[in-house]
């Protein structure tokens, strides 16, 4: 799944990607990995060829409640970008006997607004 996300900050400062929160689940050795890709434009954030940055991801775990991933270790053409493309992958479990999806109930992301040196 993919979403982009356009950061506006008013002149004279640039964004800042802080941090991806999220709930769900992820029971049974199935698994959600969330990455992350910035782009000067949304077309170009959309079209990243790869999957972006790894940010987080969890396995075998339920009733995940506001988990935050960072974005700071992101580089800073990624960071400071206008636009941010979120992918989330989620993958079913391999266990035979346990068949279980996982599930991203909510999620967001969020930005600051920082001054240009």
């Amino acid at each position: 799944y993919d979403r982009v996300y356009a950061g506006s900050c008013k002149t004279g400062q640039r964004v800042s990607w802080s941090f991806v929160e999220w709930s769900g689940d992820a029971p049974n050795n199935s698994s959600v990995r969330f990455y992350v890709a910035g782009g000067t434009t949304e077309s170009g954030a959309r079209s990243v060829a790869t999957d972006g940055v790894l940010v987080g991801s969890e396995t075998s775990r339920v009733a995940i409640s506001n988990q935050l991933y960072s974005l700071t270790s992101l580089s800073s053409s990624d960071s400071s970008s206008p636009w941010l493309r979120l992918r989330m992958k989620l993958a079913p479990s391999t266990t035979p006997d346990a068949c279980s999806a996982p599930s991203v109930s909510k999620w967001r992301v969020a930005y600051t607004c920082l001054d240009n040196e």
